[in-house]
Formats: structure tokens, C-alpha cells, sequence
């Protein structure tokens, strides 16, 4: 089918004008969203967007720039399933599906070489596809292709549904404007969980305990019992087995805090919708504690963003690792001490999570001990030209691509760069210069942690990734020490 006719039916499905307030790109016409089109050159009310100019941005955005035409000119029924794929999910998805299902059907590298799953059309993939193709015969390599981008495709929207319970992902059917308010929910700050304690516990629990409450003394489930008598605190529970009594807090970073638990919850969302991150002292004066109770409050918060640890990459995927260094110059003050700068080495897996870590110099021992540690080896290592780098990046199965900084290179094409890494620390030293201005190296893989949850969690809604956070409590109390003593 021609693109102009690939266009037609997808226009034809979106509809005309909608204006949804849970829209995060504004008013859309025909698909396009305002922020688009205003992209693309479009000035008019978006009412009156033209069709053609709507059929224009679709080809521009979802057909040329991701190259589908070269595929095209191979495969015509390959190309209108990434067009499609592309229009839902992004170009930039549906490339690196043709990728993926390149490198999952080439026999073992006997026909050609993996690609690197960067979402990007080249002259790789597109020879890669060529002898696909010619090896298979055209009629059945396009067959066992869609069939492979079709499982791809419900692969991403069975785990786009488990991660978001209750979402409408899998019915296709409904429309962008059903989906949106069910995908753009939001907090109120005003909600009652951050002004009354009992509505707070109501809410921990119901995250908590979403199958009802469960002893953590002996992990009993069924012969427990909630006590409701004048002479007991709402929310204390007694487990019948072991006799212990307990509420949703024991076991938690919350356990035994004097502070209610609304402003608990208050802290964490302030802290988990926070691009570049929130001071001490503008919790204490938002929360109305005293700031050495802000302070030790963001530090239970941040144990809680912890991750599992489990190990990023993975086979097809690629970790960026990047390095800085973290603090003030001399230059920038007229008088006084600055404290030294901090290094620090960032793990970022593309599409995925970031992991930081405090190190006291950039060698060779440091950043390998954080990369082996913390990459799955059959990753694919992307890294600028760091002379630690080089015997590293030989353990790595998937190789290592490497972009000659000091040359001013920054990019290779076909997604050799360590770019995303470099955004994430546009962040990371934004909040340093903006927000907290110094830290601490008995502090600053607290810090780090901070910041590697918010990226982790990017594409998440300020509510969800809030609520991921409160399920991370548990298992992680810290007790009060005394700074001067030993670092909590």
C-alpha cells in the first residue's frame, strides 16, 4: 500500500479535533498533537490544521526521518507494519523491533552480524535486511518478519499493562483520548493523604498490603485481626499466630517516627517529582518540621529509591558509561574554600535505568569494579575514549563502541554514542549547582541514588512514580547516628 494511502487510514482512525486536558501535547487534529505541529511550521488554530499538512508531518516524522522508505524499497509489507508501529509506539520502537528480530533470525551471526538495537535505520540494518531476505526468499522472510515485529509489538504492551495495572493497552480499540486520562492521572497535592494521617495509612496500605495484611514478625497472612478499640491507635493490627502486634509502618523506613505519616507522604512525592531534586531546608519550611528532621526524613526517603540491584543490559541492550566530576570551582568564588570536586561513574541503560557511583579517582580498578558488578556481560558497552575504557570494553560480549570525545566526536551513527549518558548528568550537576550546592562524601551515594531513581522512572506520571517509591520502603529502616560519629 502507498504511504499516502498508509497515512489516509491512520487519520481516518484518530479523528478529528480533540482538546483533552490530560493531553501533555495540547489540542490534536487528525493524531497530531499542538506541541507537533508547532514543530513542524504549523502557526494556525489547531482546529483548522489541513489535512494535508497533517498527511505531510505523518510522512516526515513517521515515514522519512526513520528511513522506513529504504525499507520500503525492500519490503513493502515490512515497511507499512514499522509505519504503524512507528505511529503507536514511536519510530524510534518499531526500528529497533526490526532490529531485534534481525539479529534473533541471523542463525547465530552465520548470515550476518547482530545489530545494535539503537532504533536507528542504517547501513547495517538495511544490509542485514537485504540478506534476510535473499536467503529466506522475499515472500517468506517478510512472513516470519511480521510475525516476529507482531510478538515484539505485544511483548511491549503486555509489559506496558503489568507495570500499569488496570490500564486499557491491550484494547485496541479504544482511542488516544480514552487512554490519556487513565495514563496522565495525577496527584492532587491537596489529596487527603497529605493532610490526614489516617488517610495516608489507608493509602500505604492499600499499596502495602494490596492482598490485606500480612504479619511482618512471622509473615502470617490469615489469623490476623485488626484492633478498633478505643484503647488501641488506628491501624495497629494483631497477629494471632505470633501475638505480635504491628501496623503497615513496622519494618519500613517509617517505623517509630514521631512525624505523621501524611507528611511522610508528602516528603516522598515532593521528592519523586522533583526533576533536579529538593533541599532539606525547602522541606522543612513546606512540611513545618524542624530542618535536622527534613534532613534525616530525605535520607530514609532516598534508602527507599534504592533499586534491587539486579544487573542492567542484558543481550541486545547497551549501558552507556560516562564519568564527571561534581562540585564548585575555585574560579567561580571570589573568596573562600572550595570543596573538592567529587568523581563520580554513571551506568545509564538506554530505555532503562541509571546507576551512579561515588568513586575517590577515575582508574581503571574503580570504574571496571562498577561497570562488571553492575552490566550484564552480554551487554553492549557504549563509552566515550577513556584509556580505562579500552580493556574493559573487550569483557563485553555484545563489544564496545567508543566515540572520540577529544576529537569533539560525539556520534558515530547506528547509535554508537554515550550520549544519554551525558544527559543524565546535565541533570545530576543541575541539581548539584541548583538545588543542593555541596555534598557530602559520607553522603553522596544517598544523592546518587536520588537522582538514579527519578531517571529510572522518567516515563512514569508524578503519582506512579511516587507510589513506586512507597513500595520500596520496606526492609530498609535507618536508625539515628550522629554525623560527627558515623555517616546514617
Amino acid at each position: 500500500m502507498p504511504i499516502d494511502d498508509l497515512i489516509d487510514a491512520l487519520i481516518d482512525r484518530e479523528g478529528g479535533y480533540a482538546n483533552h486536558p490530560a493531553d501533555r501535547g495540547g489540542p490534536t487534529k487528525y493524531g497530531i498533537t499542538e506541541a507537533v505541529a508547532r514543530a513542524h511550521g504549523y502557526r494556525g488554530p489547531m482546529r483548522n490544521l489541513p489535512r494535508d499538512e497533517a498527511m505531510a508531518i505523518y510522512k516526515r516524522l513517521y515515514w522519512l526521518r526513520p528511513k522506513f522508505d529504504q525499507v520500503a524499497k525492500r519490503s513493502g509489507a515490512i515497511a507499512a507494519e514499522l509505519f504503524d508501529t512507528g505511529a503507536n509506539m514511536g519510530p524510534a520502537v518499531a526500528a529497533t523491533f526490526l532490529q531485534r528480530a534481525l539479529s534473533a533470525l541471523n542463525r547465530d551471526c552465520k548470515d550476518y552480524s547482530d545489530l545494535v538495537p539503537d532504533g536507528r535505520i542504517g547501513p547495517a540494518t538495511l544490509a542485514a535486511l537485504d540478506t534476510f531476505l535473499d536467503l529466506r526468499g522475499k515472500g517468506a522472510g517478510e512472513t516470519v518478519l511480521l510475525r516476529a515485529l507482531d510478538a515484539l509489538q505485544g511483548e511491549r504492551y503486555l509489559r506496558l499493562a503489568e507495570r500499569r495495572p488496570g490500564n486499557y493497552i491491550l484494547d485496541v480499540e479504544v482511542s488516544r483520548e480514552h487512554k490519556a486520562p487513565e495514563r496522565q492521572a495525577m496527584i492532587d497535592i491537596l489529596n487527603p493523604i497529605f493532610t490526614d494521617a489516617d488517610k495516608a495509612r489507608e493509602h500505604l496500605e492499600s499499596l502495602m498490603w494490596p492482598n490485606g495484611p500480612h504479619c511482618p514478625h512471622c509473615g502470617e497472612t490469615e489469623n490476623v485481626k485488626r484492633l478498633e478499640g478505643k484503647s488501641h491507635r488506628k491501624g495497629l493490627i494483631q497477629c494471632n499466630s505470633c501475638l505480635g502486634n504491628f501496623t503497615v509502618t513496622v519494618g519500613t523506613v517509617f517505623e517509630r517516627s514521631k512525624v505523621p505519616l501524611n507528611k511522610w507522604l508528602l516528603a516522598s512525592f515532593l521528592m519523586s517529582s522533583s526533576k533536579k531534586g529538593m533541599s532539606a531546608h525547602q522541606i522543612h519550611r513546606m512540611l513545618g518540621v524542624t530542618y535536622k528532621t527534613a534532613w534525616f526524613m530525605m535520607h530514609r526517603i532516598r534508602e527507599a529509591m534504592k533499586d534491587d540491584g539486579s544487573p542492567l543490559g542484558g543481550p541486545g541492550k547497551v549501558v552507556e558509561s560516562d564519568e564527571a566530576f561534581v562540585g564548585g570551582k575555585k574560579k567561580n568564588r571570589l573568596s573562600g574554600k572550595v570543596a573538592p570536586m567529587k568523581k563520580v561513574v554513571s551506568l545509564v541503560e538506554r530505555d532503562g535505568r541509571a546507576r551512579s557511583f561515588f568513586v575517590a579517582s577515575i582508574n581503571h580498578n574503580n570504574v571496571r569494579g562498577a561497570i562488571v558488578t553492575n552490566v550484564d556481560r552480554a551487554s553492549t558497552l557504549m563509552t566515550d575514549d577513556a584509556r580505562v575504557y579500552w580493556p574493559i570494553g573487550r569483557e563485553f560480549a555484545g563489544g564496545h563502541g567508543v566515540t572520540l570525545h577529544s576529537n569533539r566526536e560525539f556520534s558515530r551513527g547506528e547509535g554508537v554514542h554515550s550520549n544519554t549518558a551525558e544527559n543524565f548528568f546535565s541533570i545530576l550537576k543541575r541539581g548539584v549547582v541548583g538545588t543542593y550546592h555541596h555534598w557530602s562524601e559520607a553522603h553522596m551515594h544517598r544523592y546518587l541514588t536520588e537522582f538514579d531513581f527519578r531517571y529510572s522512572h522518567k516515563d512514569a506520571t508524578d503519582a506512579e512514580r511516587s507510589d513506586h517509591l512507597l513500595k520500596g520502603i520496606v526492609g530498609k529502616r535507618l536508625t539515628y547516628r550522629r554525623t560527627d560519629k558515623l555517616a546514617a
